[in-house]
């Protein structure tokens, strides 16, 4: 307990410190090199150092083998990347701007067109609802993608925090196409997954949103 806790302290102080020292970094998420510093440096080391600890902590608890110590570190990792890099973003993005504005109503009906996409997406992938022949995994993207180029990377994370969270909570209970009989080999591909999808839609997006920015400084 003391182990994780000391890990849980230092982990997120020394992610911010590396994404500052050596990215420059900017919480607004609004550059490259805001994500990469995060997602790509920042968190990953800063989970080595929970990874270490806790399993330290796991062993001199006696609740793991030595031998079994570096599948354990693995399956820690992991876990701490994704979830920090996706709940670290989404405080980020809404700590930024929390209040919700709709410009025209069209824009109104594109959002709720949005998540209503996403509802949906979620109600057929998790459910079977439409039988286990088809493998909706990979429609993810077009919200995502959506997302990215008509909205921003708040909604971009929104999306992500709901479809992680759905995601993991299937997964628990047996559904979803990352399901196996192991649930803790299904956990590891369910992060797999997300972690792919994270990545690459938040790097869509901070590239339109630089896009756009580069064009209004032109046109100014």
């Amino acid at each position: 307990a003391i182990s994780s806790g000391v890990g849980s302290t230092i982990a997120p102080f020394l992610s911010v410190f590396i994404a500052k020292r050596f990215f420059a970094f900017n919480p607004s998420l609004q550059r490259i090199r805001d994500i990469v510093g995060l997602l790509f440096a920042g968190i990953p080391i800063g989970s080595v150092v929970l990874a270490t600890l806790m399993t330290f902590g796991f062993i001199r608890g006696g609740l793991i083998e030595a031998s079994a110590a570096f599948g354990i570190w693995i399956a820690v990792w992991i876990c701490n990347v994704l979830s920090a890099s996706i709940v670290s973003t989404i405080i980020l993005v809404w700590f930024k701007e929390w209040k919700v504005r709709f410009t025209t109503e069209a824009r109104l009906f594109e959002t709720v067109g949005l998540f209503g996409a996403l509802a949906l997406l979620i109600i057929f992938m998790f459910t079977g609802i439409l039988g286990n022949n088809i493998n909706f995994a990979y429609f993810v993207f077009l919200p995502l993608v959506w997302a990215a180029l008509r909205f921003g990377i708040r909604e971009v994370v929104t999306i992500l925090f709901l479809f992680s969270a759905t995601a993991l909570w299937s997964t628990f209970l047996g559904r979803g196409p990352t399901s196996v009989s192991d649930v803790n080999l299904s956990i590891l591909y369910l992060e797999g997954f997300v972690s792919v999808i994270s990545f690459t839609s938040l790097i869509l997006a901070v590239v339109v949103a630089e896009q756009m920015a580069y064009g209004q400084r032109k046109d100014n």
